[in-house]
């Protein structure tokens, strides 16, 4: 049964939300039937709505594929989608418990030996035949999808854990099953996404271990505090993620979890799906003005069910955990890896963010979570807000900001999603806050491609050309060069990619490969020797030329399989914008 709590008001925004441009500029009610083409978003334009949507139903479980539904049915208006999907996920959860309770009754009525007025039951069932043909698309699709909601929503991620665990086992024919901690961390790797965790289960499961097994080991139970800088800031990492995990507005009671636990974080997590975390109130000594409970973005104390127990989990078919994340060689393991722990390799951080989001904010997309900074420092949470008093005016934000406000003649306006000098103002804001948070700027670190990912972007030049002579027989070769590559055979690429790389340990290299994205692929086909020559590609001339002086000064040639691609350094922007200015290529 779904038992009501009030972490909704972790998710909950506006009850009706005021409409808002689509990702393509127009707007439209949500009521009427859209053909596929018309309002149809740029490639660019559909990730970063279906992003944002996600955003905001978190810590809510979504799954892609439905997501992407319900925006069309709006023409891509993410307030009215989100509308929707609050609706409709209402709905069900206010049908699961009216089934239960009718359940209840009838269990009463046929003890009483209760008849049936006669024609009552034709009836009945005739009503509930017009009602199920008032549903509409979204829900049918939604409650079809087999999401399991509840008004809980550290039992919604448990549920939706079971269900990959359950999908993993069909999908093998039994002969694989997944811990608690495999199934949740996978799951949260995937944002929460049901259906991208089953579809990309073998890839995620492979980062487990490289990004999650350096946080086994034990430390003292005690904060580091100043005396041992490096325990406080593995114990700040670990709590910065268990809070992302569960979802919690308690945070202070999650470290108490974590403590008793020796800030083992994988059994902390175990802990948290088998157990549950008891609600543990603050000590004065501790001084924490927020009494250990998390805000939202209006800086109002997240609502805490004060009635706490423990979850309803059923123990069978699920694995033991396991003492480490790594492969063995017969679950694909990459070759000759020990199974041994591993060192996070990084510098020293001043705080972790919780919810790790360094999506800029785009015009036109609300999203207020942007407004709000969350990190964990010193063993204690921390948040800054998006106010900038002087510019704008925040009705709905608790407390008053008279008295920040210097003296300025200017007008306050209310901050506007559309406006794209507003949220320029909050972008450069989330950047200084996050810099200043982990002390830290954030820039990927490049990976040096091996010759075996080299040889295969060749491989996968290749089959392009040869699909491109099939489609276009009166063409020659050349006609069809330099190879072009549509956003659509990019993203196919960088996926096709990582499915084979991930998580494997390339040569000279102490962390497994992690996910390249379809910009990073492109540069690197820029930048391949053979490439280059072999599909007329146009040379990365810059990159070329430092290397080559590279060579000079070293007095030899640079070897192919020492080459490295440089990420960008707004990795999700650059990569977007290209995907957008070729989409239309073939």
């Amino acid at each position: 049964m779904a038992s009501q709590t009030n972490y909704q008001a972790v998710a909950a925004g506006s009850a009706s939300p005021s409409p808002s441009p689509s990702v393509n500029g127009d707007a439209n009610d949500g009521n009427s039937p859209v053909p596929d083409n018309v309002n149809e978003p740029t490639p660019l334009g559909r990730v970063l709505a279906i992003n944002t949507l996600r955003d905001r139903i978190n810590p809510g479980i979504v799954d892609g594929s439905l997501l992407e539904i319900y925006l069309r049915s709006t023409t891509w208006d993410v307030d009215m989608a989100y509308a929707r999907w609050t609706a409709d996920r209402n709905r069900i959860l206010a049908d699961t418990a009216m089934f239960e309770n009718d359940e209840d009754e009838s269990i009463a009525e046929l003890s009483e030996d209760k008849p049936m007025a006669g024609g009552d039951e034709e009836e009945e069932l005739d009503q509930g035949e017009e009602d199920r043909e008032d549903e509409d698309e979204t829900f049918r699709a939604m409650r079809d999808a087999g999401l399991l909601f509840n008004a809980n929503w550290e039992q919604e991620r448990r549920d939706a854990a079971l269900a990959l665990r359950i999908a993993v086992q069909e999908r093998s024919l039994y002969t694989q099953t997944l811990s608690p901690s495999q199934a949740v961390l996978v799951l949260h790797l995937a944002q929460w996404d049901l259906g991208d965790a089953t579809a990309r289960y073998v890839r995620l499961r492979r980062r487990l271990a490289g990004t999650f097994d350096h946080m086994r080991t034990r430390l003292q139970q005690e904060l580091g505090g100043k005396s041992n800088p490096q325990i406080m800031m593995e114990q700040d990492e670990r709590l910065a993620e268990f809070i992302t995990i569960t979802g919690r507005p308690d945070w202070y009671s999650l470290r108490v979890c974590l403590q008793e636990h020796d800030w083992d974080l994988v059994q902390a997590v175990s802990h948290w799906f088998l157990n549950g975390v008891r609600i543990v109130t603050p000590p004065a000594n501790e001084r924490l003005t927020d009494r250990g409970i998390r805000v939202d973005h209006n800086l109002n104390p997240l609502d805490l069910n004060e009635e706490w127990q423990a979850p309803e989990v059923d123990l069978d078919g699920w694995d033991d955990e396991p003492e480490t994340f790594e492969l063995l060689d017969s679950e694909d393991s990459s070759p000759g890896s020990d199974l041994v722990l591993i060192k996070k390799d990084g510098k020293r951080q001043a705080g972790f963010l919780v919810n790790n989001d360094r999506d800029t904010a785009k015009v036109g997309l609300r999203n207020e979570s942007k407004f709000l900074v969350e990190y964990v420092s010193k063993g204690k949470l921390h948040h800054n807000r998006f106010q900038q008093a002087n510019t704008f005016m925040w009705p709905e934000l608790r407390g008053s900001l008279a008295a920040k406000r210097k003296k300025s003649k200017k007008a306050l306006v209310e901050f506007n999603w559309n406006r794209q000098d507003d949220v320029n103002l909050l972008n450069n804001w989330r950047r200084q806050a996050m810099t200043r948070a982990t002390g830290l700027f954030h820039r990927a670190r490049s990976q040096p491609w091996s010759r075996e990912e080299s040889d295969f972007l060749y491989q996968l030049s290749e089959e392009l050309l040869e699909e491109l002579k099939l489609r276009h027989p009166e063409l020659t070769e050349n006609d069809l060069l330099p190879l072009t590559v549509s956003a659509a055979k990019k993203k196919e690429w960088a996926d096709r990619m990582n499915a084979k790389f991930t998580g494997t340990m390339q040569e000279g290299s102490r962390v497994p490969r992690a996910d390249r994205k379809p910009g990073a692929v492109m540069t690197a086909r820029a930048r391949c020797q053979a490439i280059v020559d072999r599909f007329k590609v146009k040379p990365d001339k810059q990159w070329f030329d430092k290397q080559e002086k590279k060579n000079v000064k070293a007095g030899t040639r640079r070897k192919h399989s020492e080459m490295e691609t440089e990420e960008p350094e707004d990795n999700e922007d650059v990569d977007a914008e290209e995907m957008e200015d070729e989409a239309g290529d073939d």
